[in-house]
């Protein structure tokens, strides 16, 4: 059984138990929080949506509630949406640190980068060693060209989390736009070691060896992202490029 698999399983029976739980007593809002990640982890936003309303409804001033309905909104790219349960969340809990760089996260994607910063280098004031808000305040600074400033991020951020291939593979970003080409090949060497199913990691590398002129390396790495991902559109170009 794969880890894949063995993790549905696994939603599935904690499934059935929520909903058992929420069965014999429909206001039991901690089972219906816990149903409704349950349902975000599987992809099934709307049922985690109303999961977590309802369970606001019950009680208005659990600050988690919020910030759980919020980060379902900013999967589902609901920005607006998600800002206004974040805000009510930290408004609740002022030192909620999760809730602070998850509306960092939602600044950045509106392009409101200086209260994106604000936001995540609060989080990090007071969570030192949450590495993905280290990770997310390194792309924006790697977003709006600060490459040194990104790369330091990425750094703890993966001296904290070994295994961050998010982080990993960013920073080999940030060399590359530094044409810090050698460096960012091993960044992507030691990702892909980690992980060989991400497309964007070959595509990346493959980027790097083409502008380092290894051509017939590039086009093997582009390819390879291909066939991860066959509508990869920016794995085409580069290939092209490359050939």
């Amino acid at each position: 059984m794969s880890l894949d698999d063995l993790r549905k399983d696994r939603n599935e029976a904690a499934l059935s138990d929520f909903s058992r739980a929420i069965a014999i007593d429909p206001s039991y809002t901690w089972a219906r929080y816990q149903r409704g990640q349950v349902y975000r982890e599987m992809g099934r936003y709307d049922e985690a949506l109303e999961d977590f309303s309802l369970a606001i409804e019950v009680i208005s001033d659990d600050s988690a509630y919020y910030a759980e309905r919020g980060e379902t909104y900013r999967l589902l790219r609901r920005y607006e949406e998600a800002l206004e349960d974040f805000s009510r969340a930290i408004e609740l809990d002022p030192e909620y640190a999760w809730a602070l760089g998850s509306r960092g996260q939602v600044y950045r994607s509106l392009r409101r980068y200086d209260e994106a910063l604000a936001d995540l280098s609060r989080a990090i004031e007071l969570r030192p060693t949450m590495s993905w808000v280290i990770a997310e305040r390194g792309e924006l600074y790697r977003t709006t060209g600060r490459q040194d400033q990104a790369i330091a991020d990425f750094t703890r951020a993966v001296e904290i989390q070994p295994d961050y291939v998010w982080a990993i593979g960013h920073r080999a970003i940030a060399y590359r736009e530094q044409q810090r080409y050698e460096e960012a090949i091993s960044d992507l060497d030691l990702a892909i070691r980690i992980d060989d199913t991400q497309a964007w990691l070959f595509a990346e590398r493959g980027e790097a060896q083409r502008l380092m002129g290894n051509l017939d390396e590039a086009i093997d790495d582009l390819s390879h992202a291909i066939e991860l991902d066959p509508n990869y559109a920016w794995a085409f170009g580069s290939r092209g490029s490359a050939r």
